[in-house]
């Protein structure tokens, strides 16, 4: 048997939308071309970064409505 989705409307965003809000410290702002280092668990002083990539994402969207 074919099934068959109904087409739910939703809101679009452009680019990923964080989750949750920025925690200081965790997530950085920061440049694709210059990524944090990946995190090492086995170190216990160093906390995991998450990049938050939203600046790269705002200037990409830009380049691209412009094209």
């Amino acid at each position: 048997p074919r099934i068959v989705e109904p087409i739910v409307p939703f809101n679009f965003t452009p680019f990923p939308v964080p989750s949750q809000p920025s925690v200081p410290g965790v997530f950085v702002p920061t440049d694709p071309s210059d990524p944090p280092e990946v995190f090492n668990g086995t170190d216990g002083n160093t906390l995991p970064i998450v990049p938050d990539f939203a600046d790269a994402w705002d200037a990409a969207f830009e380049k691209a409505k412009n094209l």
